[in-house]
Order: structure tokens, then C-alpha cells, then sequence
């Protein structure tokens, strides 16, 4: 049980914003004692949370003391941008602080809630994601870590300072060493935090030092030398943001800005996340002072207060780019501004959708991003919820002015449509008091990009394909929509659903289901767009096969390709289903149009669900791996005792120059499915994982548990597995 009530730290954060852009600092939260902070800490760490409250827990950290379920275990899946005529597009950075984050949801085995809660949906319109919590240093739970390498994006963990802490100095402490290239500076505190993004498996992190220094210790040039280190010392793809806070002369003073105050912090650290009170003249004149001191544009992210856009009728007014109306759903009218001057976005506080409309998160998430209409039904606290639906938004969401980033990498691309919570059936909601949704953050895999793909049919009366995702299990659904009940000559609907860019010789694998008997002469394809060759499209028919009989088919995606040049140098840019009609003719099954509200709606169809859908190398054998050594691990944080599942695994050779993606922890596993006795199918990403209750009840009563453990590798391919009776011993 949580000792403080869920987002304590953030009741007052609109109140704290306030005071801090009046007066340069915020005045003192009531804080629990050091000895709730030491309780709560060992609680969050039985939940796979890592954080550090004091510089001596920083200091005093080590990789030997790291707890493997904190740690993540994809890699960054890596993708290439592919240059493309088309206006400036921006960066986008998430600073994700929701109600002091660290919630149950993100635990590494979940949690059981009544409502959705955030999961980033969007991820193709992100580059670079912060995990923000009210603590001096958080590491991104490994949760959000797998989900969104899976998804290209680089996680970032926060350094942060907010009042005198005993220690503040040591960022600024160091020692000399002589080697044969002269005198060398070391900074420790950056040692660490370079160590602890190596070790935990994120990419980077957010400095934000909201607190001046003591006088007697502060030395700009030390604090230069922290940040130059802490950069080089972590891995070459990761980023240091500097947060514009601390300014050169020691001062909490906001700029909003690229200035001569914050310059030097941003040189080091390479990147710079500017408050978010700016202006369009303000931003501007950060080109100009970036361009002479050979900082890119890009690196250059501008805040923009998501909650800026709420109304209320006691406190002071939050502020943000354009300062009437921005933020919230008009939060794209900032990222616009930002594409036009070729800067980058820093989005704060992205979940509030969901903290703003409880039930509605998804839905205003959606209107955020893609412009779609709000509900109706949308309600909430604001003195003047009307600015939500100033239209502006609809025409003007993230993704339009967001720079898209193809999903997978240059070489491989797989996902099983998992969204990040599934629901419950009725029988599992009713034992569960009435909460109807599972967390499972870490599962989210790489969703269709169907909103900025997809344009709307030009006449509502023409056929068209939708895709909707469905839980339980996972899988993306294919449905027509046919309002006139007809099928013209060589009728061919199409549904972009990814943007990739992918080179070489490569295969397509698709894992279906047909919903119900295709009539004849109907063709269900999964169809690819290539550039750089002289084949603009390569479309691939899915067998017919019984209804509702799931089925699996490989093909070499350019064997239909001119052999040389073409295979060689062509790019994929494109993944969609088609759906082919070859002769007129009128389906006496399909019913005419229905008009509902004055819309034309007609029949919808499901056609196919798609469980699986992936771009691989060639080539790739079932791979020669091992699971062993299963036992009970009694895990322990301070006085508390945590039964485990922990196994090892072999592999051979083969393994490690297969062409797909290799955990440093986790071999060729992306993951493990783990079977205890009768209990449902879990997953994990580590080679641990927790007995649930009534599996713990048993083994501390002396008897035996069933355990399977299933190794499931990055295509999706059943890689190992084991069945073995053990006890506690």
C-alpha cells in the first residue's frame, strides 16, 4: 500500500508553475519525512522502480546492487529518415510528468485499474520521450524503457533539483588524473549517471537544476565540465538535454530562450529544452545565436505547457505558445510555429488528456495528435471548457507539423498490434471489484500509423477499408465498408497502415485470420510501396484458407523485383492491405446505405484479423537456444521478501550473427511467456519474474508449482522452452 496519497508531489502543480513564472521561484512543497521517502522507495523498488531521492544514493549506487527486473531489456530499434520533399517538420521531445509518475501501471508485472491510462499512442510523431518525476534523479521504469525502443523513440531519465539538497555540490566536484595526453578532469556524479543509462538501458538524460547553488561551491566552469563529461562518457547515440533553469551567473531566471545566460549549458550539453512562456520574436532570435555558435536547430526543443489551455477561476493564468488558447488541444499550434522556423517541440505534461478527462483520455489524445472530433461527451473542471473545442485544433494537430519517423529499422520490422492495457472479461472483472482493464506497458507494440497515412474518402458513398485493434488476443482487424452495397469494375481498396524504410533483400511475414468465406473473385493482399526502383508497388495475396483457421505465409518480398540493381537499391516505404474486387457485381449479402445523424453509414464487414505482420532478413532458421537452470529466488529489499521465477539460457553461435535485433541481457529473447500451473499466460522481459499470490501461498506451503517458460524471439518465433515441476527447496 502507497504510504502518500497518488500524486501528492502534483496537486500543487499548477499553483507551483504559477508562482514560478512570477517570480523566478517556487515556494517549498510540503515534503514526507526522510523516513517515508526510505519506505516508499523500497516499496516502488518490489514494483521494478529505480529512483535516487539523495546525492548520496547516487553516489552510493553500483551496477552489482540493480535489481534485473529495473532493467530494460530491448534495444533501440534504430530507423533511418528518408529524405522527402515536403514542408519542415519538427522534433518532438515528451516530458512525460503525470501526478509525480511512478504509478502502479508501470509496474513491471502491472496492475489491475478501472480506466485506461497513458500510454503514448503516437509514438511515429516522437523522437525523444523524458521520464519526469519529482525526485534528484529518476530512471525511466523498464516498462515505458522496452515499449518505446520497440517503437524507435529514445528514453531519457531526469536529473533534477528543486530545493538546497546536503550534496548539491558534488555535481561540481572532481579530481585530476596525468596520463600521456596531459590532465584529465573527473566528475563522478557524471561517471554515475553515464553508468546508470548504460546499466538500467535508457538513453540519456534531462538536467534541470532549479535551485542555485551554494555560493561558496559554485563554479561555472565545473558545471560545464559535468555536462561535457556526462556526455562523452554515455553510449554515442544517447542525448543530454539541459532544462533552461540555472543560468550562467548562478540565478533560477526562466529565459524561454536560446540567451547568452544559458548558451554555455546548452553547448555542453549539446541540447537545450527552453521553459515554456516563449514567443514567436524570442524564438526566432535563438536561430540566429544558435547558427553563430554551431548548435543544430533541431537541439533546440521549445516548451510547450500542455495545461496552458485550462481555465480557472482562482490562481494565477498559465502561459504558453501562442499564449491565447495554446496548449491542450491547440497544442499543434505551437509545434507549427516551431516546424516553421525548422526548431524542435518539448511537449509537457503530454498525459493530460488523461488527467483532464478521465474518461475521455484516448479520445482527446486522439483530437491532440490527429485532429479528430471531440466527443460530445466530453467534460471537465474548467471555469470554460469551451476553449478545448476552439476549432483551431481539428485543423492543426501534433502529427501535422511532427516530424514522422518510419517504424523498424533499416532492416527489420515486426509487431503483434499489443496496445499497452487489455480488457478484462466479465468474469475477471467481477472478481476484481469492477476494474476492467490490465496494465501492460512494456507488451505496447508498434501501432498503424492509420490517421497520418489514411485520408479520408473524397465522396462518404465510396467503399473503403477501416482497421480497428482488437484485445484478447491482440490483433489488428480489417473491415469494408461498403455504403452502397456494390462493388464497381476492378473496385480496389486500399489502407496504408506503416511507414518504413527498409533496404535490402528481405521477407514479408504475415500471421491471419479470415473472418468469413471471401466470395469469389474477392482478394485479400498485404501490398508494399517501394522507391529507387522501377517497381512503384509489390502486392502479396493471402491464401484463402477456412474461416476463423489462423495461418502463417513467408515470401521473399523482391524476388518480383528486376534482378541487380533494383533488388539492391530499392526501399520500402509503405505496408498496407488491399482489397480486390475483380468483376462488377452486385453481393446479395451486402445491404444498401443506412443513413444515421444524416451520414451515410451502410454495412461493415470484418475481412481479416492480422495477428502479426513483419519485415525480416532472409534466411532466419529456428535458432539453437536453451532455457535452464529454473528455480525460486527469494529476492529481498530491506526486510521484505519476494518470491521469484529466475531461469538462465544457452545459445549457440548461430544466435549472435543472426540479422535481428540482440539484447545485452536477453540474448535473441524479446521476451519470455511464463505458465505457472493452471494460472493465464504472463510476460516478462527478464529472465525473472514474480510469483503472483496464490502461487506463493503454495510453494511456502511446501508444494511443487508448474512452470513453463516459453522464449519468444524479436520475429515473433517461438525460440525455447521448458516445462518443470520445482518448489521452494
Amino acid at each position: 500500500m502507497d504510504l502518500l496519497p497518488a500524486g501528492w508531489k502534483d496537486i500543487l502543480r499548477p499553483i507551483r508553475d504559477g508562482f514560478r513564472d512570477g517570480f523566478g521561484r517556487a515556494p517549498r512543497d510540503p515534503s514526507p519525512t526522510p523516513r517515508e521517502r526510505r519506505q516508499q522507495r523500497s516499496l516502488d523498488a518490489l514494483k521494478g522502480f529505480a529512483y535516487f531521492d539523495t546525492f548520496d544514493q547516487v553516489q552510493d549506487w553500483s551496477a552489482e546492487s540493480v535489481d534485473p527486473l529495473q532493467t530494460a531489456n530491448t534495444p533501440l530499434i534504430k530507423s533511418t529518415y528518408e529524405a522527402a520533399c515536403e514542408e519542415p517538420r519538427a522534433r518532438i521531445l515528451l516530458c512525460h510528468d503525470a501526478s509525480g509518475n511512478y504509478h502502479d501501471y508501470e509496474a513491471v508485472q502491472g496492475s489491475i485499474l478501472s480506466d485506461e491510462e497513458y500510454t503514448c499512442e503516437h509514438l511515429q510523431s516522437v523522437d525523444v520521450f523524458v521520464y519526469f518525476s519529482h525526485k534528484l534523479a529518476c530512471t525511466p521504469p523498464s516498462t515505458w524503457t522496452n515499449h518505446l525502443h520497440r517503437n524507435g523513440v529514445k528514453v531519457l531519465g531526469t536529473l533534477l533539483v528543486e530545493r538546497d539538497l546536503p550534496g548539491y555540490e558534488g555535481i561540481l566536484e572532481s579530481w585530476q588524473s596525468l596520463s600521456v595526453d596531459g590532465e584529465k578532469t573527473h566528475y563522478p556524479l557524471a561517471h554515475q549517471l553515464a553508468s546508470m543509462a548504460s546499466v538500467y538501458g535508457f538513453d540519456g538524460w534531462l538536467v534541470n537544476l532549479e535551485h542555485p547553488f551554494p555560493r561558496r561551491h559554485w563554479n561555472l566552469h565545473a558545471l560545464l565540465g559535468f555536462l561535457e563529461q556526462l556526455k562523452t562518457d554515455m553510449k554515442e547515440h544517447c542525448e543530454l538535454v539541459w532544462y533552461d533553469a540555472l543560468t550562467a551567473t548562478n540565478e533560477v531566471n526562466y529565459q524561454n530562450r536560446l540567451s547568452l545566460r544559458n548558451l554555455a549549458f546548452a553547448k555542453a550539453a549539446g541540447s537545450i529544452l527552453t521553459n515554456y512562456r516563449w514567443t514567436g520574436e524570442g524564438a526566432s532570435s535563438s536561430i540566429k545565436l544558435a547558427q553563430e555558435h554551431q548548435i543544430p536547430l533541431s537541439n533546440i526543443f521549445f516548451g510547450i505547457d500542455v495545461w496552458a489551455q485550462n481555465t480557472h477561476t482562482t490562481g494565477p493564468k498559465r502561459v504558453t505558445y501562442p499564449s491565447k488558447g495554446g496548449g491542450g488541444t491547440n497544442t499543434g499550434l505551437g509545434v507549427a510555429k516551431l516546424a516553421e522556423l525548422n526548431l524542435s517541440a518539448g511537449i509537457f505534461a503530454p498525459a493530460w488528456s488523461f488527467e483532464h478527462f478521465p474518461s475521455q483520455g484516448r479520445n482527446v489524445e486522439k483530437a491532440m495528435w490527429h485532429g479528430t472530433e471531440l466527443p460530445p461527451d466530453t467534460h471537465c473542471d474548467c471555469a470554460d471548457a469551451s476553449v478545448h473545442r476552439d476549432s483551431s485544433y481539428k485543423n492543426n494537430p501534433i502529427s501535422r507539423y511532427a516530424q514522422q519517423r518510419p517504424a523498424g529499422s533499416l532492416s527489420y520490422f515486426y509487431t503483434d498490434f499489443e496496445r499497452g492495457f487489455a480488457p478484462l472479461t466479465d468474469t475477471q472483472t467481477s472478481s476484481m471489484e469492477g476494474k476492467g482493464f490490465q496494465s501492460r506497458l512494456a507488451h505496447q507494440s508498434i501501432l498503424p500509423d492509420i490517421f497520418t497515412l489514411s485520408q479520408p474518402p473524397e465522396c462518404p458513398s465510396s467503399p473503403n477499408l477501416i482497421a480497428h485493434l482488437q484485445p484478447q488476443p491482440s490483433r489488428l482487424q480489417i473491415i469494408r465498408r461498403e455504403p452502397s452495397g456494390r462493388s464497381g469494375p476492378g473496385a480496389n481498396m486500399s489502407l496504408p497502415l506503416f511507414r518504413v524504410s527498409l533496404k535490402g533483400y528481405l521477407r514479408l511475414q504475415v500471421n491471419y485470420t479470415l473472418l468469413s468465406p471471401l466470395p469469389p473473385n474477392h482478394i485479400i493482399k498485404i501490398y508494399v510501396k517501394l522507391r529507387k526502383c522501377q517497381t512503384n508497388m509489390i502486392s502479396f495475396e493471402l491464401p484463402v484458407v477456412p474461416a476463423h483457421e489462423q495461418r502463417q505465409i513467408y515470401t521473399n518480398i523482391y524476388e518480383s523485383l528486376n534482378p541487380g540493381h533494383d533488388r539492391f537499391e530499392a526501399v520500402i516505404t509503405e505496408i498496407g492491405v488491399e482489397y480486390i474486387v475483380d468483376d462488377a457485381k452486385l453481393e446479395e449479402d451486402v445491404p444498401g446505405p443506412q443513413v444515421v445523424d444524416g451520414n451515410i453509414v451502410g454495412s461493415r464487414t470484418p475481412l481479416i484479423d492480422i495477428h502479426s505482420l513483419a519485415i525480416l532478413p532472409p534466411g532466419i532458421s529456428r535458432l539453437a537456444c536453451e532455457i535452464g537452470d529454473i528455480r525460486v529466488l527469494r529476492h529481498l529489499v530491506d526486510d521484505t521478501e519476494q518470491l521469484r521465477l529466475a531461469w538462465s539460457f544457452t545459445e549457440s553461435d548461430d544466435c549472435r550473427i543472426a540479422m535481428l535485433p540482440r539484447s545485452n541481457m536477453t540474448g535473441p529473447f524479446a521476451h519470455f511467456d511464463v505458465r505457472i500451473d493452471e494460472l493465464p499466460v504472463q510476460r516478462t522481459y527478464a529472465l525473472q519474474y514474480i510469483f503472483q499470490a496464490s502461487s506463493v501461498q503454495k510453494l511456502r506451503g511446501g508444494d511443487k508449482v508448474e512452470v513453463q517458460i516459453t522464449g519468444i524471439g524479436y520475429d515473433g518465433q517461438m525460440c525455447a522452452s521448458k516445462v518443470l515441476h520445482i518448489s521452494l527447496g
